[in-house]
């Protein structure tokens, strides 16, 4: 029997992947943020992870993804309104979407208001 028989490749979890990330910022795909969690500890550090809802680019339906972000990796605009999202907003029992557009800052990922 071959390898590929017994094992699959793991697509992430339903992570964006970073050419997917590069796609939304390229485009400005407007998502709706459905969620913010903080995870103290993980394989990659400390970081937060919002899931997210935005239309699939080949069906156009619906779907449901995430984005992890490092926390403490300098970007402290971003760890700010990811930590009041998770304090002030879903914290505090919202639970109306925030909608956001992915921008880049240098090489780091920003969350920025939808037009």
């Amino acid at each position: 029997m071959a390898f590929w028989d017994e094992h699959e490749v793991s697509s992430g979890g339903g992570y964006l992947s970073p050419e997917e990330k590069q796609a939304l910022v390229e485009s400005e795909q407007p998502f709706e943020i459905t969620g913010v969690r903080y995870e103290a500890e993980n394989k990659f550090g400390p970081r937060y992870v919002i899931t997210i809802s935005l239309p699939d680019p080949t069906t156009g339906d619906q779907e449901t993804r995430m984005v992890g972000f490092p926390k403490g990796s300098g970007v402290t605009s971003r760890d700010d309104i990811l930590q009041a999202m998770l304090d002030d907003h879903f914290g505090a029992g919202e639970t109306e979407a925030i909608p956001a557009v992915l921008a880049k800052g240098g090489n780091s990922f920003l969350i920025k208001p939808a037009p």
